[in-house]
């Protein structure tokens, strides 16, 4: 958020489950923040987002053309519905950039390296690809950590 601001974004949203984060993000450099709805009894993750991103649109007035679209979507969550949630708030064109946040361990046990990888979120997230096409969204990838080596 920092860097965003200080390139002069003019909106920059901060979500965030724990409202204290959120205060924090208002307080650091978010022009806006928005605490996702509650999922409802039996909801699947994919309804589920596309039930938040209408609301989070309403809310904030986001739009998915023009002046009033999100130009960049960036998740580090790493969770299912905040993807696909952000893949619905993106605008037609824009850019969503999914960062990855584990660590990948190698630990060498004779000559067979064994690897594990952590913290990334589901490896397997559902997404809209007809979304992505129709949009013409920009999917970008990006992974926060270097190797670690334990041995």
């Amino acid at each position: 958020m920092a860097v965003a601001k200080a390139l002069g974004a003019s909106r920059i949203i901060g979500v965030d489950i724990i409202p204290s984060r959120l205060d924090f993000a208002k307080k650091y450099a978010a022009t806006h923040t928005y605490l996702p709805l509650a999922p409802e009894e039996g909801e699947g993750k994919t309804e589920y987002s596309r039930r938040n991103a209408a609301d989070m649109k309403k809310q904030l007035g986001i739009t998915d053309r023009g002046s009033g679209g999100i130009d960049l979507v960036i998740d580090a969550s790493g969770a299912e519905a905040s993807i696909q949630t952000g893949l619905y708030i993106a605008k037609s064109g824009g850019t969503f950039v999914q960062v990855g946040g584990g660590f990948l361990f190698f630990m060498f046990l004779s000559s067979n390296p064994l690897y594990t990888q952590v913290g990334m979120g589901n490896h397997n997230v559902t997404m809209n690809i007809s979304l992505i096409i129709t949009k013409e969204l920009n999917y970008k990838g990006s992974f926060r950590y270097g190797v670690s080596l334990q041995g």
